[in-house]
């Protein structure tokens, strides 16, 4: 009888420890979707800046040559 209390409070142990794990990793789990997003936000903003000054490069580049054909 002892050793069936003692394997039944060792499984409710683990158990508990299971669980414990589980919520750690939920949170994780979340914490990485969480930054997976911000981090393809960033991207997309540097792409737009990237875009951004390539234009802008584009634009001088013709002004300059424009300065220079008159």
């Amino acid at each position: 009888m002892q050793q069936l209390n003692a394997s039944i409070v060792d499984i409710a142990k683990q158990t508990k420890d299971n669980a414990n794990m589980a919520g750690r990793a939920a949170m994780l789990t979340s914490d990485i979707k969480t930054n997976a997003v911000k981090g393809n936000q960033q991207m997309g903003e540097m792409m737009n800046a990237v875009k951004d000054i390539s234009a802008s490069s584009q634009n001088i580049s013709n002004s300059i040559r424009n300065r220079r054909g008159q």
